[in-house]
């Protein structure tokens, strides 16, 4: 038998710690094999960056198993592959529960700027964004343990607490609309979360997801050990799945010119296979109205929905039904118009900074 302190021991020890070393250099194979496939099924922006992160993990095992160095305990903890592999399993699952949906998922470890309190100019990484940018989603693979003893403020200069990015989402969100209203925030917990922490967050507004414990319930800290052994039991237990809601929570439509114009448009309102246009402009567009009638799209995006246009849109709109509109087009027109209603152009400061150029007008600002 082996007695702690022997070199027998120590030797036991290292071998031990070697063969989860190479345990992970499967696993890390395996996700990065997932990772490919993700980013050929669902086409998600951000792909490329997890896989990188993956290639550069495994990289960095290969040198420890071949190299010189001695193995120790702490470079199991230096690893980032728990947390590459909750990013892989929600996009997986989130993925497939959206495209049931017909939602999808937009991006991974996306960053947004915001400006603090202190008035500074800050990056936040919003791991997974869903919807358009409707969604937000923050994963932590850590052990409850070492996020609560964060969160009572145990942390070393500068790593932050799930507070400090509660904090960061929210003031993000609040700078990113997305359809005039904040992103809604989602804070996935893979090994669950301290009653405290999930009280602090819901009052917040920021949904939970994850199993909560009683804080006396807080153990001490696993081994590195026992963390290595994690790694493959999100994929082998239940499917952790994110509640999303699937419907925009903003009643208000946007209508710039072109919108307002197709609405009344007699392209989209007439028989585009029987009428035929000598105009290349128009007969293109008639064309594309075969192809996809763009009325029936106009109708279910903005039912139940309040309309607005800024009142250079609505002047730019009436311009041009007084050269070019017929007698249909404008009795629509006046009837569209009656349900719009009519804000002030109010340009932010940050759009009245903008520079004309090609792409930008000042009209447009």
């Amino acid at each position: 038998m082996a007695v702690p302190g022997r070199p027998e021991s120590r030797a036991a020890k290292g071998a031990e710690v070697l063969h989860k070393f190479k345990e992970r250099q499967v696993f890390a194979q395996r996700l990065l094999e997932e990772a490919n496939r993700l980013r050929s099924e669902a086409k998600i922006l951000g792909m490329q960056r997890i896989e990188k992160q993956i290639k550069a993990e495994m990289e960095m095992l290969e040198k420890l198993i071949t190299g010189s160095q001695i193995i120790k305990d702490h470079h199991i903890k230096s690893t980032n592959l728990l947390h590459l592999e909750g990013v892989i399993h929600i996009i997986k699952n989130t993925h497939f529960m959206l495209s049931k949906s017909k939602g999808s998922l937009t991006a991974v470890e996306r960053f947004f700027k915001f400006t603090d309190s202190t008035g500074i100019v800050q990056n936040t990484m919003v791991d997974v964004v869903c919807n358009g940018g409707a969604s937000w989603i923050k994963i932590f693979a850590r052990r409850r343990q070492a996020l609560h003893k964060k969160w009572l403020g145990d942390c070393n200069f500068g790593e932050k607490s799930v507070s400090d990015f509660a904090e960061d989402y929210i003031n993000a969100s609040e700078q990113n609309h997305y359809n005039f209203s904040p992103p809604s925030i989602y804070f996935v917990f893979f090994d669950g979360i301290t009653d405290s922490i999930s009280a602090s967050l819901k009052k917040m507004n920021i949904t939970v997801v994850g199993p909560t414990y009683p804080d006396d319930s807080i153990e001490e800290a696993p081994s590195p050990l026992q963390i290595a052994a994690m790694l493959g039991s999100m994929s082998s237990e239940q499917p952790l799945t994110v509640p999303l809601a699937m419907e925009s929570k903003c009643s208000l439509i946007n209508m710039d010119v072109s919108s307002m114009l197709a609405w009344v448009s007699s392209i989209t309102h007439s028989d585009s296979t029987v009428i035929h246009y000598h105009d290349s402009v128009l007969a293109e567009q008639a064309r594309q109205e075969r192809k996809d009638p763009l009325w029936p799209m106009l109708q279910k995006a903005t039912e139940g929905k309040s309309l607005l246009a800024c009142k250079t849109a609505i002047d730019d709109f009436k311009s041009i039904l007084s050269v070019v509109a017929g007698l249909s087009e404008k009795e629509r027109a006046k009837e569209l118009l009656s349900t719009i209603n009519v804000v002030p152009d109010q340009p932010s400061e940050r759009a009245r900074n903008l520079h004309n150029s090609g792409r930008i007008k000042e009209r447009a600002k």
